[in-house]
């Protein structure tokens, strides 16, 4: 999800950093709308209690 103007969140910066990736926010319903497709495969629950810890990880692709 997208902060409100106050820079980049701590929990981005780690995972930038640990994943080797390039952060992309996403505002809140399109987040939550991703979250809920038909194609989501696997959900994982961290537990990361840092203000906008929410990670949704793209990998691959499905073609129609």
């Amino acid at each position: 999800m997208r902060p409100d103007d106050h820079g980049v969140p701590e929990a981005w910066q780690a995972y930038e950093h640990s994943l080797g990736l390039t952060v992309t926010p996403l505002p809140r319903a399109d987040f939550y709308a991703a979250c809920l497709s038909p194609t989501l495969a696997v959900c994982v629950a961290t537990g990361d209690t840092r203000f906008y810890a929410n990670l949704l990880l793209t990998i691959g692709a499905i073609s129609k």
